[in-house]
């Protein structure tokens, strides 16, 4: 059986202000649930700055989904985090296959 992950992203812009560094915060893992949750936040700057905004999204996403991985995979040793990891992948792939530059 495996775990359900739950991300809670803030993306800073003009609204919203976000001056801590692009990343994951209070990330959690609920062995009895089955669940590992975090909150993404992503800095204003590095949002407003970057020249393909999808591609920052993706990889930020993945990178905070594989530290949650690596957190289950540390506390539950039947977890298949490396089919975990391969579910996730189409994040980092662009449509013909290449890997999207990590910004």
């Amino acid at each position: 059986m495996q775990y359900d992950f739950d991300l809670f992203v803030v993306v800073g812009g003009d609204i919203t202000v976000v001056t801590d560094p692009t990343g994951i915060r209070l990330p959690r893992v609920f062995l009895g649930r089955r669940t590992a949750t975090a909150q993404v936040q992503m800095n204003t700057d590095d949002v407003m700055g970057v020249s393909d905004p999808r591609a920052f999204l993706y990889t930020t996403i993945h990178a905070a989904l594989t530290e949650l991985i690596a957190r289950v995979s540390d506390r539950d040793n039947v977890f298949d985090a490396d089919g975990e990891r391969a579910k996730i992948e189409f994040l980092i792939l662009d449509d013909s296959g290449e890997r999207e530059s990590k910004l």
